[in-house]
């Protein structure tokens, strides 16, 4: 199980480049409607804007599709890699959004 583990963790990180990227652009939009939302913006787009750019680009890539071959070995699948990627998201916006609103912003 702790293997298991770790290669979720392996993959989550490498989802953080993009997820990030995709996810600060839309708080950027938003800044631009509305200043006072894109900090919250960021952390709303984060779990699915994000993830979704990063499977969109892992599809698309010949070279980052290859890469699910080493987590094949590992026994995860696709789905179990996006759904457990998207539970540590989703835990970490709800952490991101409830400091934003305990500080006030």
């Amino acid at each position: 199980m702790q293997n298991r583990a770790g290669y979720i963790l392996l993959f989550y990180r490498s989802t953080i480049k993009i997820a990030v990227a995709t996810s600060a652009l839309v708080a950027m939009w938003q800044c631009i409607s509305s200043p006072v939302g894109a900090p919250a913006a960021f952390f709303m787009s984060y779990p699915v804007v994000g993830l979704g750019m990063d499977g969109f680009y892992r599809f698309l890539s010949k070279k980052r599709m290859n890469e699910f071959h080493f987590y094949r070995m590992g026994g995860l699948g696709v789905l179990e890699l996006y759904g457990a990627s998207l539970l540590i998201s989703l835990s970490v916006s709800a952490a991101g959004l409830l400091l934003l609103n305990l500080c006030g912003i």
